[in-house]
């Protein structure tokens, strides 16, 4: 561009560049979710995964860490899954009685306490994460159980990814989560987009929630 010697620092380059890369960001969100998208309500709670086998199971975080403060929840998905091992993913969530996430009472370790599962990684020696999303959780529907249980199956909507995140803003949740139908598990590379609520009532305090200083976490 005239009047510029290096474009990585002209402000007109950068000011188009930047304007490319929402144009871009719009038209992949649009495809997302209303072509070949997977799109899932978005819970507000703690991700974990659920490591299960032997009739035993584990509740990890992301960063690795057991969770040791729901040892009634962690017994019922053991005995929940009828499998001879499974590594599900998930969140772990308090429900109000309109079945909604409520973030804080999880903070707390109210009751009740849900594990809602949205993707199964592994099952019965066998790594699925090659597997398109679409066909995981195929399976793992399979081996959710019926309800009334702790664990609880993560339903999508195939490309109607923007009526779900209006009925989940109507109904003040955090949002949705829209991913590629036919893609692979790969976090390294995430095919899944969080598309948030921005009138979410929850996250009003969150931030000062967090960074006080008398807040102490316990896994």
């Amino acid at each position: 561009m005239a009047g510029c010697d290096n474009v990585d620092r002209c402000p007109s380059a950068i000011r188009v560049f930047r304007s490319l890369k929402r144009c871009l960001w719009r038209v992949c969100m649009r495809r997302l979710i209303t072509q070949n998208g997977c799109s899932e309500t978005k819970l507000d709670g703690f991700r974990a995964f659920a490591y299960v086998g032997s009739g035993t199971a584990r509740l990890i975080s992301r960063a690795q860490n057991v969770y040791k403060s729901f040892p009634v929840l962690t017994a019922a998905v053991a005995g929940a899954l009828a499998v001879r091992n499974a590594v599900l993913d998930g969140e772990i969530v308090h429900l109000d009685a309109a079945g909604v996430p409520q973030f804080r009472a999880m903070m707390k370790r109210q009751k009740p306490q849900h594990f809602y599962a949205f993707d199964l990684i592994w099952l019965d020696r066998r790594d699925l994460r090659s597997l398109p999303l679409i066909e995981r959780k195929r399976l793992l529907r399979d081996i959710v159980p019926p309800q009334p249980s702790p664990l609880l199956f993560v339903d999508h909507v195939m490309e109607r990814g923007t009526e779900l995140y209006e009925a989940a803003c109507a109904r003040d949740l955090e949002g949705i989560v829209a991913k590629l139908a036919n893609g692979s598990y790969t976090p390294e590379a995430t095919t899944w987009v969080k598309i948030k609520n921005p009138e979410y009532s929850q996250a009003e305090g969150r931030a000062e929630f967090f960074e006080g200083r008398s807040f102490r976490m316990a896994v």
